[in-house]
């Protein structure tokens, strides 16, 4: 309407960037002009001391080892190096793997790559709340199975898996467990070793940070065939020059976080509980998609019987 701010309700696809985050990239841009792979002169060193920063920022945050974060540019390069990395080393695709119907694209597109390539791969499904049975995924679970890969919480409606459950089931089957966390980070608690996972994929620009940075938490325990491969970069997981500034904005935007995450999460629910009391008021037959299940605050998901989504997105 003519005369009114636009709201912004699209969280779960980008969040704006924190103003704080936005800062840190902009002093790395205008100071940090070194690589930060350059060990022999200053400007090398000063992009590598924002780099370690940022590092050990997220790495708290998550509470991990510093030399367990890998940086890439984003959940869908972490979750290819995850997948792949684990299940096709050494260019084979062999044995078995477990995942979910209703994962992200860049899971499930990694899964039948490997199907392609000979693998073979289980797909749990959800329940009407969206949540997979523990017990299919047990029964699902062969000699064989090199990797299990379910999200933390699904990206339209919020609702959370119970990683915790799922990991120490796989660790019970000796199984690696990888998870995407592209929706979770910053906005639930995201510990690894509470949590027992160990592959863990993250994404700068849904927590409030810029656009084109993520990383892969990597338990040290775990090998991966690096994806990327030329100058050795992260270890040799991930080649190519990393690009600090936004590592930079990674790191502050974790840093916020970790301060603010419980104030927001309350602050979220509130203003999701009156979105929610509004459209039951104001329409009929108005259902919540994954009611019955824990779901992210903030996360609405709701179904308008006789009416068509996109016809109503759009009006």
């Amino acid at each position: 309407m003519a005369g009114t701010s636009p709201i912004y309700l699209d969280y779960p696809a980008t969040t704006p960037i924190d103003p704080r985050a936005l800062e840190c990239v902009r002093e790395s841009w205008k100071h940090g002009y070194g690589n930060p792979h350059a060990d022999h002169h200053a400007a090398g060193w000063r992009a590598r001391q924002t780099l370690d920063r940022a590092r050990e920022d997220l790495a708290r945050f998550i509470a991990a080892r510093t030399s367990e974060v890998v940086f890439t540019s984003g959940a869908t390069e972490s979750n290819n190096l995850a997948i792949l990395g684990t299940l096709m080393a050494g260019g084979a695709a062999r044995g078995h793997a477990v995942t979910c119907m209703t994962e992200h694209a860049s899971v499930l597109e990694c899964f039948r790559l490997f199907e392609r390539r000979g693998g073979r791969v289980t797909y749990l499904s959800v329940n009407a709340s969206g949540l997979i049975n523990l017990e299919e995924l047990d029964a699902a679970l062969e000699g064989d199975t090199r990797l299990v890969s379910v999200m933390a919480a699904n990206s339209e409606t919020g609702v959370i898996q119970p990683v915790g459950e799922i990991a120490a089931m796989c660790r019970s089957r000796g199984v690696p467990f990888h998870c995407d966390a592209a929706q979770a980070i910053g906005k639930m608690p995201l510990d690894v070793v509470a949590l027992g996972v160990d592959l863990l994929s993250l994404s700068s620009h849904k927590m409030y940070g810029p656009v084109g940075v993520g990383a892969l938490f990597m338990r040290s325990e775990m090998v991966v065939e690096a994806r990327t491969v030329g100058g050795g970069q992260e270890s040799g997981i991930r080649s190519g020059t990393v690009p600090w500034p936004l590592c930079a904005g990674f790191g502050a935007a974790a840093r916020i976080a970790r301060c603010t995450m419980a104030s927001e999460r309350r602050r979220l629910s509130e203003l999701e509980h009156r979105l929610t009391a509004r459209l039951m008021d104001g329409l009929d037959a108005v259902s919540i998609n994954g009611a019955g299940a824990p779901r992210l605050p903030g996360y609405l998901n709701v179904t308008v019987e006789g009416l068509d989504a996109r016809a109503l997105l759009l009006a």
